[in-house]
């Protein structure tokens, strides 16, 4: 196991937790902008949704594995 496997790896999760969470903020302050006090309560379930999204979509185009084999191109 290399260090830029490691490094690849801890990359993608911090790049996929930051985009879960700008994806589920946007849609928070969209809906309780649009429904007020309701709006907040269904933008927690659509925080989840989006969460869940974006996972699958990191392991749908397979982000890390990319991600690792790009470093690993990068230093050889």
């Amino acid at each position: 196991y290399h260090l830029v496997d490691w490094f690849g790896n801890v990359g993608a999760d911090m790049f996929q937790a930051m985009a879960s969470m700008a994806t589920g903020e946007v849609v928070l302050l969209v809906l309780a902008a649009t429904f007020g006090a309701t709006g907040v309560i269904a933008g927690a379930v659509a925080i989840v949704i989006a969460s869940l999204l974006v996972a699958h979509m990191f392991e749908k185009w397979d982000v890390s594995g990319k991600v690792v084999s790009g470093l690993k191109n990068a230093i050889n």
